[in-house]
């Protein structure tokens, strides 16, 4: 699949206004809040530094575990195909976002 750049401004902004977070490629919005914007900067990370195509990535995306499908839905996935987003068989990243400066240990304490 051939590269194309693209610039941070077309992947998706901060609209403080309406208090909102845009993703442009995606033609969604979210709420702004502190994990929305670490989202965004996690997007943005994705495709202008590591090369990843738009067409490539989702959030929001229903995750399976097991037989069930969970009610909470992964943040960002990575999809091996630019046109397949299957996350039982597609999904190469799946990345779970945190605001900053969260407490909460890898080990679950709290």
């Amino acid at each position: 699949m051939p590269k194309v750049r693209i610039e941070e401004k077309d992947i998706g902004y901060i609209d403080p206004d309406r208090r909102k977070v845009i993703y442009l490629f995606l033609k969604k919005e979210f709420a702004l809040k502190p994990e929305e914007e670490i989202r965004l900067i996690m997007v943005k990370k994705l495709i202008v530094e590591y090369g990843y195509s738009p067409l490539q990535l989702d959030i929001e995306v229903s995750v399976k575990a097991g037989q069930k499908t969970l009610p909470k839905k992964a943040d960002i996935i990575v999809f091996n195909s630019p046109t397949n987003h299957d996350p039982a068989s597609q999904a190469y990243i799946i990345v779970e976002v945190k605001k900053r400066e969260r407490t909460q240990s890898l080990r679950g304490g709290k």
